[in-house]
């Protein structure tokens, strides 16, 4: 038997054993005093941009050794936190290259950078905290199996911080 679902009598749900294992799952996703930066964040996802797929990540010779069921889920959670690495990383061009070249001016009464980007770095803080966590429960095992991405959602949005988030969206 492998980390997945064993190939023989393939089944359509995902293993129970060890993905919603409540344990390992709170001992992922304890939120640290400090979370890295977005570009280290970026930086540390990088394998996932650069690699089209779990599967083509663990090796295509490990194939027989999950159902198609699995194989799925996993490509599927690894494309989404990539596609999470990508808009980190437009957030922080944002934010580093188009709202400098409209600093505020003095004789403006209209801010611009407010204007074209509202609540930016709320936004960005908000992904990269939910980067930081997907990267931690991705990497919590060795082969990169996400044991239980809704938690990430969850403890991103959760309690104060999700409520002063939601707020400064609903602003705009």
């Amino acid at each position: 038997m492998s980390n997945g679902t064993p190939r023989n009598g393939e089944s359509d749900q995902p293993p129970t054993e060890h993905i919603f294992d409540d344990q390992a799952v709170s001992q992922s996703l304890q939120v640290p005093d400090h979370i890295p930066s977005p570009e280290e964040l970026v930086e540390k996802g990088q394998y996932l941009v650069d690699c089209p797929s779990w599967l083509a990540f663990i090796g295509e010779n490990k194939r027989l050794q999950y159902s198609n069921h699995f194989i799925s889920r996993n490509d599927k959670i690894w494309e989404l936190i990539s596609t999470e690495i990508r808009y980190v990383d437009l957030l922080v061009v944002i934010r580093d290259v188009f709202m400098k070249a409209f600093p505020p001016r003095k004789e403006d009464s209209l801010n611009l950078c407010d204007n074209l980007f509202p609540h930016l770095d709320d936004v960005l803080e908000c992904h990269n905290r939910l980067l930081y966590f997907m990267l931690e429960a991705h990497n919590a095992t060795p082969d990169h199996i996400t044991k239980n991405l809704g938690q990430c959602f969850i403890t991103t949005l959760g309690g104060l911080y999700g409520v002063a988030f939601l707020k400064a969206l609903l602003i705009t």
